[in-house]
């Protein structure tokens, strides 16, 4: 596998109390992602001060919008600044698993036609851990593969 070659592009907006565990998450995989670039759409909180602890970080790049333009316009200015063969979006909320860029990226590689990947979600609410899998839904073979078509149809199943 290449070195360095994913982007990781996080939206943000008023996620202060989640947005460091978020970065840690990402500064800790097997294997690190080339870029974190961070747009902090007008936050309001304290995801400012956040942002300004991980400033000397050479990994991190933070892009600040004093006014909220909307998600949809975030993404855009998040997709300009790409530069590595592979990019992922992450909510600010999410904590990843550690081996989650190396495992994406390997799988990207494995399947070259691939153009997009996705992962499993737990979601911790409440003191309860609740898993959506997409490796179970029908038509996706043992690693959380399938073909567009079929995705596509498995989406209109449920």
């Amino acid at each position: 596998m290449k070195t360095g070659h994913v982007t990781v592009l996080i939206p943000t907006y008023n996620h202060g109390r989640v947005l460091a565990y978020q970065l840690e998450s990402l500064l800790k995989q097997t294997f690190p992602p080339q870029s974190i670039i961070i747009l902090d759409d007008g936050s309001v909180d304290e995801t400012p001060e956040i942002l300004a602890k991980y400033q000397g970080n050479r990994t991190i790049k933070v892009i600040r919008q004093e006014q909220n333009q909307g998600l949809h316009a975030g993404l855009g200015v998040l997709l300009s600044q790409v530069d590595t063969e592979f990019f992922a979006f992450a909510a600010a909320d999410d904590i990843l698993a550690r081996d989650w860029c190396a495992t994406t990226a390997s799988l990207l590689e494995k399947y070259a036609d691939a153009k997009m990947a996705i992962s499993n979600t737990f979601i911790y609410e409440k003191g309860k851990v609740s898993v959506t899998d997409s490796i179970n839904f029908p038509g996706w073979d043992s690693e959380g593969v399938c073909q567009p078509a079929q995705y596509l149809e498995s989406l209109t199943r449920y």
